[in-house]
């Protein structure tokens, strides 16, 4: 896909395949790697038994793929380790009685407090139903070249009642994004279109892929991909959860790059704000956000 060929690899990783241990490789790119080490989404832990041995079967899963690991020491296996959640894994390659297999030789559970070193990267693309939509973000978020913004994207998606939730909900329960994975989709259409406009600088650019990403992440909260309207959806507008989503990393862009949260903060409230108490005019932002959101659902948009 066009779009995949500016990815850029997280953490320092390297695709050398001559290299016989990796950190926090894309699972894709394991094929011919000895060794490797790094956090990934857990989609299968299945207790079996063969050839009189208990062991266990995993399902690791990143934004490339899957990979199916074994494990044979049951010291690795923690009460609260379980299918849908990180775990950081050491594996090995390896090959018995001629059939090659990967097994894992170290596994432990992730801690929430580790929750910001996680990268979309990282979102397990097996879990969207939309996964091409998942490629156009993953695309959008590694052409942001303010690390400030691209560290602000990543802190707000990747927190643990978020992220899931934006790989599976609907853009809404009546348009043609009213269907499981239809708010990532809805997102990258509207950062697409938000981009289109040739005369802004790179951080105003940056500043517009950030804001018409997280635009309606307040939806996370509000819908279901079950096409259900959540207890919380019928009682909150999600604009006004937009803001308590990205709260805490709005908090930290203030500390590291002043301005830049607060441009963000009036894209998304502006066409909804009292103008006796703020600015009577919207951003060039603001009003072009508003513009590509409507334009996003009026218009079907169709991923290449």
């Amino acid at each position: 896909m066009l779009l995949l060929s500016f990815f850029f690899f997280p953490y320092g990783v390297t695709i050398d395949m001559t290299e016989i241990h990796s950190f926090q490789p894309l699972l894709d790119n394991t094929t011919e790697l000895t060794r490797f080490r790094g956090t990934y989404f857990l989609t299968e832990f299945e207790s079996r038994i063969g050839d009189e041995q208990h062991y266990w079967k995993l399902a690791l899963a990143d934004s490339s793929g899957e990979l199916t690991v074994y494990c044979y020491d049951p010291e690795f296996i923690q009460d609260h380790i379980a299918a849908g959640m990180y775990v950081q894994v050491e594996v090995v390659r390896k090959s018995t009685r001629g059939c090659e297999f990967v097994q894992c030789v170290q596994l432990h559970s992730w801690e929430r407090e580790q929750e910001k070193r996680l990268s979309p990267m990282q979102l397990p693309r097996c879990m969207c139903p939309k996964p091409q939509a998942l490629d156009w973000f993953l695309d959008f978020r590694n052409r942001i070249r303010v690390q400030n913004l691209r560290r602000f994207l990543d802190r707000v998606i990747m927190q643990p009642h978020v992220s899931m939730a934006f790989l599976t909900a609907p853009g809404s329960l009546e348009d043609h994004f009213g269907h499981p994975g239809g708010l990532i989709e809805h997102s990258v259409a509207t950062a697409w279109s938000v981009i289109g406009y040739q005369d802004h600088s790179f951080v105003e650019r940056d500043l517009a892929i950030v804001a018409a990403l997280l635009h309606d992440i307040g939806k996370t909260q509000t819908m279901t991909s079950d096409l259900v309207r959540t207890r919380l959806g019928r009682l909150v507008n999600h604009n006004h959860l937009t803001l308590e989503i990205c709260a805490d990393a709005l908090a930290e862009m203030d500390l590291l790059a002043p301005g830049l949260g607060d441009q963000l903060r009036h894209a998304w409230t502006s066409a909804e704000t009292d103008s006796e108490c703020c600015e009577p005019e919207q951003s060039q932002l603001a009003e072009r956000l508003e513009e590509c959101d409507l334009n996003s659902f009026s218009e079907h948009v169709v991923f290449p």
